[in-house]
């Protein structure tokens, strides 16, 4: 006996599907409880159309139907189409599509292993250990760069700025995430942007000294885009990772265009902002020691102090 096997799509837009393969033709479809396959669509009418084999071939007619039977871009009403394997029509809103039983389908995709790295920083404590790390790591960064009285204050503001930024990159991932893979992995977003963070700290004192080595020539801003460039697809890379299906390539494809589109975009603006004439041109990092800015372990008053005493102690009276 000739056999069909028809797939229906959901008239809303999901991704939800059934397959029928009935045992009896004409097979009949529509939104009435008389048919064969009932479409749960309001655009669909009682007895939309029917799918039959005339001896030569698959046939869908249209029976008369409110809106008709879209299929291969024309619209047919009360009429018919010649059907073949693979093939997708619309009755109403709700996709339609019908298969030989012998159809050739995709090949199966490799079951995807949780890698050793993503099973590592998502474990235990660590996550938090690198969040705080990464925090300790830029806030001491930012100490030593812009000292100043209110130490504590500066360091305190910088340390909050990066904890929230790390909060808020992982939240909309981890939402994504439970919405695609059901499940968050929330620790190990923060784990993620935490080591890309770690791993600026690190590249960016030798992207300062390039930029004085070279006074900041095409070769230091080249290198300081690439490096840059890098991390942020690095952690693009590891969250969609983390939060879909997606293949290897497709993630390494995504990752190279949303940092080739970020990248370019800042190069455009730094650009386009830049004056074509500087009569003080700006460096853009002056190389001093590590430590120059780490306050005196006296004060002024004690300075002063001791000058006093030195003067005292070594200018003699005039008799």
């Amino acid at each position: 006996m000739t056999t069909l096997v028809i797939r229906i799509g959901d008239h809303d837009g999901d991704d939800a599907v059934v397959y029928h393969r009935p045992e009896h033709f004409p097979v009949t479809l529509g939104r009435g409880f008389g048919n064969d396959i009932i479409l749960p669509d309001p655009h669909a009418s009682a007895r939309h159309a029917e799918i039959f084999h005339d001896g030569t071939g698959w046939v869908l007619r249209d029976l008369g139907s409110e809106n008709g039977v879209l299929i291969a871009g024309a619209w047919i009403r009360g009429a018919v189409a010649r059907l073949t394997s693979g093939e997708e029509f619309m009755l109403g809103r709700t996709p339609v599509a019908v298969f030989d039983p012998q159809h050739p389908v995709p090949a199966a995709e490799k079951l995807e292993q949780t890698h050793p790295f993503i099973a590592h920083i998502a474990g235990g404590i660590l996550p938090w250990l690198y969040f705080t790390l990464a925090i300790t790591a830029i806030g001491l960064m930012d100490y030593l760069d812009f000292w100043t009285e209110n130490a504590a204050a500066q360091v305190a503001k910088t340390a909050g700025g990066i904890a929230l930024g790390i909060l808020i990159w992982a939240l909309p991932w981890s939402v994504a995430g439970r919405l695609i893979r059901h499940r968050s992995a929330f620790r190990a977003h923060v784990a993620m942007v935490s080591l890309c963070l770690l791993a600026a700290t690190l590249l960016w004192p030798l992207q300062d000294l390039l930029n004085f080595l070279t006074s900041e020539n095409l070769f230091a801003t080249t290198c300081e885009y690439l490096l840059n460039a890098v991390l942020i697809a690095g952690l693009i890379y590891g969250s969609l990772a983390l939060a879909t299906h997606m293949t290897a390539r497709r993630r390494a494809l995504a990752a190279g265009f949303f940092t080739v589109g970020v990248m370019g975009s800042l190069l455009a603006l730094g650009y386009l902002g830049g004056d074509a004439f500087t009569p003080q041109p700006q460096y853009a990092v002056g190389l001093e020691p590590y430590f120059h800015n780490l306050p005196p372990a006296d004060g002024i008053d004690d300075f002063l102090a001791r000058a006093q005493r030195l003067t005292e102690d070594n200018i003699k009276p005039l008799k």
